[in-house]
């Protein structure tokens, strides 16, 4: 069964947005380090590199879409679990069909858990950053969720269908401008390429499934003398 064609609105659940960043933004608002919300003030639109950047990525989408912003990374601290799931309930109103969440969480939390059921069971495709090694990070540990890590294997625009217990999918972790990152800027780059089978028609199933097809490789990265991702993926942001 074919879902809507036309225009995508992706969540970018991440830092704020600048007014110069050659982005489609239709929607924005900043959350507090308590959950609280309010609509984006001044201070909002200046922005944050890594907001910025998710931006851009999100922006080589090859198709038609509309960002909506929710600021969790304003204050420049590590993001609380509260300011997560006050911007996933405020996006669950805004008519996203995906959202792009470049950081992690090191607890498990139940409202958080719940939160990101309530948006899977609407049909919403989560996409989060997933570490190469260590603990599992929050909400990409999440059944529900896609989660993505860096794949040094990966130019734009290739990516990786690795298929592990740890991530399903991997892409570079270079910024917009060629400079080694982190696995949080694989995350728009996924999202991207997912929104381009959204606005196809595709439903949200049969979306990450032609991802899961036409992905560039398969299979994890193999790096001698070792079985973990390169050191150069990792999550974006922290928080315990």
């Amino acid at each position: 069964m074919s879902a809507r064609r036309g225009p995508v609105r992706i969540g970018l659940l991440d830092g704020g947005i600048a007014p110069d960043v050659p982005a489609r933004v239709v929607a924005r608002k900043r959350f507090t380090p308590v959950g609280g919300a309010r609509p984006a003030g001044s201070d909002a639109f200046e922005g944050s590199r890594h907001g910025n950047e998710m931006a851009r990525l999100l922006g080589r989408a090859r198709a038609e879409i509309g960002i909506v912003s929710a600021d969790v990374l304003g204050e420049g601290t590590p993001v609380a679990p509260e300011q997560v799931v006050a911007g996933l309930e405020w996006l669950a109103g805004q008519g996203v069909r995906l959202i792009s969440m470049s950081l992690g969480l090191l607890a498990d939390r139940p409202r958080l858990r719940e939160a990101v059921a309530s948006l899977a069971a609407e049909g919403i495709v989560l996409l989060a950053s997933a570490p190469a090694r260590g603990r599992p990070v929050f909400p990409a540990a999440y059944p529900e969720v896609v989660a993505v890590m860096g794949d040094a294997r990966c130019h734009d625009p290739e990516y990786s269908h690795l298929g592990t217990p740890r991530a399903e999918f991997g892409a570079s972790t270079l910024d917009s401008r060629g400079r080694p990152s982190g696995a949080s800027f694989a995350v728009p780059r996924i999202a991207a390429r997912l929104a381009e089978r959204l606005a196809e028609g595709l439903t949200a199933d049969l979306a990450v499934a032609a991802l899961r097809r036409d992905a560039t490789y398969h299979g994890p990265e193999r790096i001698p003398g070792s079985v973990a991702a390169p050191a150069g993926a990792r999550c974006g942001v922290g928080a315990p």
